[in-house]
């Protein structure tokens, strides 16, 4: 992804912005699904270790 983002700056410098935004967006995404899944892993594994599951 950050190869395909160099390659793009370089042929279409107008579309850098536009790049930018996307890619942070996608981490900003990706960081909260991850949080979310964790916090749910989370919550099962102490009902579980508590006998409520």
């Amino acid at each position: 992804s950050g190869i395909t983002t160099l390659v793009s700056v370089e042929y279409a410098p107008g579309l850098a912005p536009f790049m930018l935004i996307h890619t942070i967006g996608f981490a900003y995404t990706a960081y909260l699904g991850l949080k979310q899944s964790l916090r749910v892993k989370r919550e099962i594994v102490g009902k579980s270790v508590m006998g409520e599951a």
